[in-house]
């Protein structure tokens, strides 16, 4: 199973002309789609990536319309990949948030990062990988002794 933190995610909505791994992802994703390959997360990317898509819009990065259809295509994707068994979220929960609180000040990472990390750890048995493309994030899953993968490295 494949860890995938928001930051990663985000980039199979992303533009590639400004954003790196956007191959990486899209093909990472059209692989779980094909049900070639199992993803995970925390329930908080969900939000996490519509803020990124609310900021997107707010950034003119692209138009009114744009944004809503890409907010939608998010929504058909993430529900046909949870019922397709291809993507599973892990919840945000009471244990979730006190475990992730080291982190905070032991990597130096802010608490959605912190949530990430936590959630992959406590499924580190299933976790074969862990995709982020936020470096502070990465180097703390490395010293936490996660396998990890960057998408803009490719």
């Amino acid at each position: 199973m494949i860890y995938v933190d928001s930051s990663a995610f985000a980039k199979y909505y992303g533009d590639e002309r400004e954003e790196k791994g956007i191959r990486y992802m899209d093909w990472l994703v059209e692989k779980a789609k094909r049900g070639e390959s199992h993803l995970t997360s925390s329930f908080l990317m969900i939000g996490e990536l519509v803020s990124v898509l609310d900021k997107w819009a707010r950034q003119k990065r692209m138009l009114p319309l744009e944004s809503k259809e890409l907010l939608k295509r998010f929504v058909l994707d993430i529900k046909e990949l949870v019922e397709r068994k291809m993507l599973e979220f892990k919840p945000v929960d009471t244990r979730v948030i006190l475990g992730c609180l080291e982190f905070i000040g032991k990597h130096h990472i802010a608490v959605n990062d912190a949530i990430h990390l936590h959630t992959a750890l406590m499924n580190k048995s299933e976790v074969t990988e862990f995709v982020c493309s936020d470096k502070k994030l990465l180097i703390a899953a490395r010293k936490e002794g996660l396998k990890t993968f960057n998408p803009e490295k490719v």
